[in-house]
């Protein structure tokens, strides 16, 4: 059973940069974003990543003025799905997205929300 989503996610063209901890190596990782709420993300990704690892994140994306962006961002692996030759992998952010921390991405989430509901 799923649980009820605190955030709306939304899709958002982007990647991220995955630097996956807590195993006997560190495991980078390049992945596309496929889609984001302020308290997670979820990420396609070549490679499974264990549920429960840490991470840190580097997001790529075009802000609201057309220009490319990166924010950096921390969480934890919250469940991981295999389509076919790639996972799907679910990102719990450790602290919620805020404007003061991550200020272009808030606010083209913000954006993309506000074009959903019109």
């Amino acid at each position: 059973m799923y649980a009820i989503r605190r955030h709306k996610r939304i899709a958002l063209p982007a990647t991220a940069s995955l630097t996956v901890k807590g195993g006997p190596r560190v495991q980078s990782l390049q992945t596309m974003v496929a889609d984001i709420s302020l308290s997670g993300i979820g990420v396609y990704s070549d490679h499974a990543i264990t549920v429960g690892k840490e991470i840190a994140m580097d997001i790529y994306f075009v802000s609201s003025d057309g220009s490319l962006k990166s924010t950096s961002v921390e969480g934890n692996s919250h469940y991981v799905r295999r389509i076919r030759d790639i996972y799907y992998v679910g990102i719990h952010f450790k602290e919620d997205l805020a404007p003061e921390k991550q200020p272009l991405l808030y606010e083209c989430l913000m954006v993309l929300l506000k074009c959903q509901c019109n």
